[in-house]
């Protein structure tokens, strides 16, 4: 079990899978013959063409959307960051969320400028 290598921050939580238990700082999905959990089973399947039923439907449903966007987000970083998929895994802890960060900054900073949308620059703090 190698979650003991990781510091939760308080009030903070890893988006997981139902490989990992429910615990502080871990927030996985319902599980049940009778929930549902990928966003397709919603769309399709046993009830086909019905939304989430239930708080535990509705949890996992969100779950899945916000599952799916860090997935894809971390794939377009990987795709146009060599330094995500190459290096980050032998940095510190703090050095990979600083990069993340800075990153997705970029990639949103990128996408908005290719939009035509017009970004101000930030003045200097007086604190």
């Amino acid at each position: 079990d190698n979650r003991s290598s990781f510091f939760i921050l308080s009030g903070k939580y890893y988006v997981v899978n139902s490989a990992y238990p429910n615990s502080i700082g871990y927030l996985t999905l319902y599980v049940g013959k009778s929930v549902r959990y990928h966003v397709p089973e919603f769309k399709s399947g046993r009830r086909c063409g019905h939304g989430p039923q239930g708080m535990q439907e509705m949890f996992n449903y969100h779950h899945s959307l916000l599952r799916g966007v860090v997935e894809r987000m971390f794939g377009v970083l990987k795709a146009t960051w060599k330094i995500v998929d190459e290096r980050m895994p032998r940095m510190s802890l703090d050095s990979q969320i600083e990069i993340v960060i800075t990153l997705c900054t970029l990639h949103n900073f990128m996408h908005l400028h290719e939009r035509g949308v017009h970004i101000s620059p930030r003045l200097p703090s007086t604190n």
